[in-house]
């Protein structure tokens, strides 16, 4: 699965802004029937910025990079023959480095963080064998809505908000 998405953030230096995209592996995008659960595991970066210009002599922008490792779980909320909603919570090991402040140093931090998620979707399951390869699993697009809590600088608030699009691709072998 793929998550691809916009974050914001407050910070003691305004509001800040940014995108975020995860890739991981998941039951749901792998099962070749709808499921009703999902557990996946992956990897996911993001970036935030402030959106005035570096107020310094340095020209360095105020920016903050994080990433990190991610196990999640979810659950349909409803679905039918091709939707379905989901309700995911996801734990997170992640690092962020940043600058927000005129100082010209850098802030790092390393800890775990948590997120929920509620996602809707439109997807399509099977199994197809072609003699130029197999298909198993589901494709699906969707739109999410994010609250996250994480400890990423000394000047951001621990909550961020996001928005995003996901993408589920099955199990594919070509030969």
């Amino acid at each position: 699965r793929i998550d691809l998405g916009a974050i914001g953030a407050a910070s003691d230096h305004g509001t800040l802004g940014g995108a975020e995209a995860s890739i991981g592996v998941h039951w749901a995008s792998l099962s070749p029937e709808p499921t009703n659960f999902d557990v996946g595991l992956g990897v996911f970066a993001g970036t935030l910025s402030n959106s005035r210009l570096p107020d310094d002599a340095s020209g360095n922008p105020e920016s903050l990079d994080y990433g990190g490792l991610y196990g999640e779980f979810g659950k349909t909320l409803s679905g039918g023959d091709f939707w379905r909603t989901w309700a995911l919570g996801r734990a997170e090991y992640l690092s962020s480095e940043g600058r927000l402040d005129a100082t010209g140093g850098t802030e790092r931090h390393t800890g775990i963080g948590v997120s929920a998620k509620l996602e809707a979707e439109l997807y399509l399951s099977g199994v197809g064998i072609s003699p130029e390869g197999i298909f198993l699993g589901t494709y699906a697009i969707g739109l999410y809505v994010e609250g996250a809590v994480r400890r990423l600088h000394d000047d951001v608030s621990d909550l961020q908000l996001g928005v995003g699009l996901t993408i589920r691709t099955p199990l594919v072998w070509t030969w």
